[in-house]
Order: structure tokens, then sequence, then C-alpha cells
């Protein structure tokens, strides 16, 4: 399942995750959004004036204070408020350190591994993180953390300020087979990673859920890895989606 935000804030949720029921992910609140996020069973969102809304099966309880950024993991919450982050959940999830933090994301599908940027732009791990504590050197502007890799552990790959990609975590193609060259997004999923090159291609390594013949040569400037299906957003602000069953265009 894909969840993305209209420039009206408009929520709109697509797919499916395999062996779950996610039609109440699908019964969205109308509410303009600025931020979502979602697991296997729910999704949350930041609202306007910065408050937290949830729904779906399970859906947790939205903190009382204000939120910025949110990361919704398989049993943990967690949000970052004027660079603070907090968790809550599982009461065995590790807590997140004290440095100022921004742009968080997380393992949502299969654990509770959680990544986010300091000040500095280095990537810091928490929760089920695992491997994922030994990050590359470099100072990053974005991040993906992908589900479990065949070995179990989350994989990330990030996006550094020259543009280059770096990938970490469990030993498998979707850190030893990083593609040379120049981005502005990147991607992680389901044994799965996709980026978007500086001149608008879509490029994808792993167990990419599309056929490289059917991924566009330009025109993106945004990318959503799925399990079983890739989503880009186009230059005039529409998505696209393909997967090894055809492509799909989404308003």
């Amino acid at each position: 399942m894909t969840c993305a935000l209209h420039t009206s804030g408009e929520p709109q949720c697509w797919g499916t995750f395999s062996g779950y029921d996610t039609a109440a992910i699908l019964r969205m609140p109308a509410v303009a959004l600025s931020d979502i996020d979602l697991s296997e069973l729910a999704a949350c969102g930041v609202q306007p004036d910065r408050r937290l809304v949830c729904w779906g099966h399970t859906a947790p309880t939205p903190p009382a204070h204000a939120v910025d950024e949110l990361a919704l993991g398989s049993s943990v919450l967690c949000t970052i408020t004027s660079g603070v982050a907090t968790c809550a959940g599982d009461p065995d999830a590790a807590v997140p350190p004290a440095a100022a933090l921004h742009g968080i994301e997380d393992d949502a599908l299969g654990g509770d591994a959680f990544c986010a940027l300091t000040e500095a732009g280095t990537p810091t791990c928490w929760g089920e993180a695992g491997t994922l504590q030994s990050v590359p050197t470099g100072a990053f502007v974005e991040l993906s953390v992908g589900n479990r890799s065949s070995n179990g552990n989350p994989v990330a790959c990030g996006l550094r300020t020259d543009e280059t990609l770096a990938c970490w975590g469990a030993d498998d193609p979707l850190k030893n087979d990083v593609p040379v060259g120049t981005f502005l997004d990147v991607s992680v999923s389901d044994g799965a990673a996709c980026a978007v090159s500086t001149i608008g291609a879509i490029t994808c390594w792993g167990a990419s859920p599309a056929s490289a013949s059917a991924l566009p040569d330009a025109g993106f400037t945004q990318v959503v890895t799925g399990a079983q299906q890739v989503c880009g957003l186009r230059v005039d602000e529409l998505f696209q989606c393909w997967s090894n069953q055809g492509i799909q265009a989404l308003g």
C-alpha cells in the first residue's frame, strides 16, 4: 500500500499489503495533513494545527503534544517535536537519542527500526535497528528505511548532500548494488530500493516489484518503493505506478 498527500493536504492511499486487511486504512479522515505514515494495520497524519490523527485497525493513541514529524512502526509510534524525538507503544522499544533530529523514517512493515538525521546530517538509528547502527560517512539530507531483508535485518538508504547514495544494514544486494550517479530521491521497501536521478529517471535494485524496462527515463521528482509496486511523482505533480502486472496513472 502507498499513501501520498495532494497539494491541498488531502491524503490518498491505494494498493494493499499482502496478507493484511487494509480496508480500514482506506477509510481516511476528511482532513488536510502535512505528513503521513502507515503500518500494516493503521495510519497516522499530522494536521495543520500539528495535532496527530490516527485511523485503521489497532490505531495508536495520538500524543497530546504538538507534532512536526512522525514514523509509525508495527507496534511503536515515534514523533519529532521541535527536534525532540519521543516514542510510545511497545514498552521494550529503545529510547531515541537525545540529539536534535529531523527526517525520521521507520521499518514499518515487520519491525520497529527507526532512523533520523542529526543537525549535522548524520544518520542515527534506534529500536530494532540491528545492523543499522553502523552508518556510512558523509552528511545526508534524506533517509529511507526498508522492511526486513532475507537475513532478518532492516536496510536503510540515504541521499547525501552531494546527491550520491549510500545504503547500509543487512549484507544483501540493497547495500552492495547501490547505483553510481547523482540523485534527487530514494525509497526502500520489501527487499527493493528505487531512486530518482538528477535527470528524473527512476532506477531500482534488489528485488524490484517492477521490470526495469518499464521504468521511465525522465520526468520524475520523487519515488515510493512498495512490496508490489513502484510509484513516482511526475513533474506535473501526478503519480504513476508500475508493477510486473502493468502501469497505473493516479490523479
